[in-house]
């Protein structure tokens, strides 16, 4: 009995810290809104076109469109290298999204911890980022399942702005990576 409470416990504690892949067959989000665009995982690039015509196909990993002044990125997960030609419609329906990043440079007044705060309160989310850092980089970080949802801190030429991503099963160690060269899949 002891073993098999130990058992489930270790299980327990590898997903919470890890998150899950979709390898591991992650149950589908529920659906969000965030700044007028609906978020749900899984589903394919063409799903995403399909809802929101305004979005546009722009290479192998990502989407691209802007919402006001804020910019988002959707990101597909990667094909077979070298990169078959052939049409975006059949890309899109073959290749499932992994993550979405809205880029706020127009909320430079914000740190990531207040952006953090922010989302909390405009998606109703009952949980608490958590402040997580490696050296030279942090970033707050919300889970539910195998959804993450991070804010972090970008910069360009006018100074540091937050990004807020949703991420669909990440392990924790991808975070990081993703947040600091959005739409990267590969932890370091």
């Amino acid at each position: 009995m002891k073993k098999k409470l130990l058992f489930y416990v270790l299980t327990a504690n590898i997903l919470f810290f890890y998150g899950c892949t979709p390898e591991q067959n992650c149950p589908a989000t529920t659906l969000i809104t965030f700044r007028g665009v609906p978020i749900s995982f899984p589903q394919t690039g063409w799903e995403i076109r399909e809802k929101q015509p305004n979005v546009i196909f722009n290479g192998d990993l990502y989407l691209n469109s802007t919402s006001g002044n804020t910019d988002i990125a959707w990101f597909l997960e990667r094909g077979d290298f070298p990169f078959p030609l052939q049409d975006t419609a059949a890309h899109l329906r073959e290749r499932e999204v992994y993550g979405i990043t809205f880029f706020l440079r127009e909320e430079r007044d914000l740190t990531d911890r207040e952006m953090a705060e922010k989302v909390k309160k405009e998606l109703g989310l009952k949980g608490d980022f958590v402040l997580k850092t490696k050296p030279g980089r942090s970033l707050y970080h919300y889970q539910e399942g195998c959804l993450s949802i991070i804010t972090s801190m970008l910069a360009d030429d006018k100074g540091p702005y937050p990004q807020v991503s949703f991420c669909y099963g990440f392990k924790e160690d991808e975070l990081f990576y993703y947040a600091s060269t959005p739409g990267q899949q590969y932890s370091d």
